[in-house]
């Protein structure tokens, strides 16, 4: 199986049939079979976990069998395995650490089909459940959408939608969700989605939640078509289309802002996801990354780590011949300002090199600490969607130097080199901020939102321990905000280590 590069990765997921089949969403070519369903029954709903690595599936129907939930691990090195015994249409919320899916109270009726009344919301490290029992014999429920905070996840009841919470000992029903349009997707950014079709287009739009009011068009798509998923950066989008020859399931469509004409990719599905990317980092490596950079003309981001006796690469997206690489070695105090003349200390000028057009530059293995400099040497200002450093996994310390804040503003995100779901690892995120000047830092999930904060003058601000309580497991980056009157250049340091 192929995920990134050429025309035949995979990056859609489909239930087609029995099966769940990986798709290219350029051809719609079938490039893997992930799972069959073990008697023949067809697979009616398609999950997967936001790191890319689980799907979830339900074999069976509403009428028939009883229908279950299964799940097999995308890297095809573990048999398919049951979940539960009755239930459908999982979703896994943005966190990773929890399952929603629809059960019944009666696992049939006398027509031989289920009624789903009930949520069901699992916790995946535990196996607990939580069930909260919401519909009737005139109005099954199903599971649409978690919301991007992984606190509320959003339930259909007939005509009608309502957010659940999720965050409590029990299931609460929270307010009522407008939904203006079909489907109900989100962006990175956490702004809500759906589609609007009129007679022979469909307006893709962004929309506010609960009060369903419309924000503005993605693209408008030149057929009338239903929302799937949308892709994270609002580029993808995946739609359903009548049915298809008047069998069982649905014409699978994808469109672009770019291309917003519909390409069918497949036909007799029953639901359809978009495959997240999963980085691709070596076993014995980790890396540290930084999204949404921007960067000054002569303006410049480092990353320093312990020495490796292994190569490390360097990958900087978009590729930019503006950007060069530096790598070098820092003996002295590594909590420079980036913009000072000190840098002209650390690496050789001869070693700097210019990023090419795949983003990738590696770096030869180093027996000091290592000094990263990425620099903009072009006249303009560079926008970074991330820098991303891959390098030997080890407990030391490393340090990010952020290009010189102006008041008020926010830094890029340093996302932490760990994953706090596992809890076999903590960090702790610190900041070497200036002598004299207020700063704040903060732990921030991956929709933005700050869940632990820190403010002070003339002190270094730290987080200890982050990843031993509850309340960490969402935490995915560390970022910084100038609240003072002056320019500020800020490092952030991570240390790593394992739980004794």
């Amino acid at each position: 199986m192929r995920r990134a590069g050429g025309t035949n990765q995979v990056d859609v997921l489909a239930a087609i049939e029995d099966r769940v089949v990986g798709l290219s969403s350029t051809t719609g070519e079938v490039v893997r079979v992930f799972a069959v369903a073990p008697d023949g029954r067809d697979i009616s709903s398609v999950a997967v976990a936001p790191n890319g690595r689980v799907v979830y599936y339900t074999v069976g129907e509403q009428c028939g069998p009883t229908p279950e939930v299964w799940r097999v691990p995308v890297s095809g090195n573990k048999r398919p395995r049951r979940v539960t015994a009755a239930g459908s249409g999982p979703r896994v919320s943005p966190d990773g650490r929890l399952l929603a899916y629809t059960g019944a109270r009666q696992s049939e009726t006398l027509l031989g089909c289920v009624d789903y009344d009930t949520l069901v919301v699992r916790n995946l490290r535990t196996g607990v459940e939580r069930r909260l029992e919401l519909g009737d014999r005139l109005s099954s429920v199903g599971v649409l959408a978690w919301l991007p905070n992984s606190e509320q996840v959003v339930v259909a009841r007939g005509p009608g939608a309502f957010a659940v919470e999720v965050t409590g000992r029990e299931l609460h029903v929270g307010e009522p969700i407008v939904l203006p349009g079909n489907g109900l997707g989100f962006l990175g950014t956490g702004a809500a989605v759906t589609s609007i079709p009129g007679l022979e287009s469909t307006r893709v739009v962004t929309i506010e939640l609960p009060t369903g009011t419309e924000g503005f068009t993605l693209v408008e798509i030149p057929a009338a078509l239903g929302l799937v998923d949308v892709g994270r950066s609002g580029g993808g989008f995946l739609l359903f289309g009548p049915l298809a020859d008047s069998t069982q399931g649905w014409d699978l469509y994808h469109a672009t802002v770019a291309n917003p004409d519909p390409v069918r990719l497949a036909s007799q599905v029953q639901s359809a996801v978009w495959l997240p990317p999963r980085p691709s980092v070596p076993k014995g490596l980790e890396r540290i990354m930084v999204d949404g950079v921007s960067l000054a003309p002569g303006d410049t981001l480092g990353i320093g780590f312990h020495p490796t006796p292994r190569p490390a690469r360097v990958v900087v997206d978009p590729p930019t011949a503006a950007v060069a690489v530096c790598p070098g070695t820092n003996s002295g105090e590594v909590a420079v300002a980036p913009n000072s003349s000190s840098w002209a200390d650390v690496w050789p000028a001869g070693d700097c090199r210019s990023v090419g057009r795949s983003g990738m530059v590696r770096l030869p293995s180093r027996s000091e600490h290592v000094l990263v400099v990425i620099a903009n040497r072009g006249g303009a200002n560079v926008a970074l969607r991330r820098v991303e450093l891959v390098y030997d996994q080890h407990d030391y310390l490393k340090f990010v130097h952020l290009p010189t804040l102006a008041p008020g503003d926010h830094s890029a995100r340093v996302i932490l080199p760990i994953d706090l779901l596992d809890n076999a690892q903590r960090a702790d995120v610190s900041c070497s901020c200036g002598l004299e000047q207020p700063v704040r830092l903060e732990l921030v999930d991956s929709s933005g939102e700050a869940l632990r904060t820190a403010e002070s003058i003339g002190a270094n601000l730290s987080f200890l321990d982050v990843g031993r309580d509850e309340r960490d497991q969402r935490v995915v980056a560390a970022r910084v905000m100038n609240v003072s009157d002056a320019p500020l250049a800020p490092t952030v340091n991570i240390e790593i280590s394992p739980w004794s």
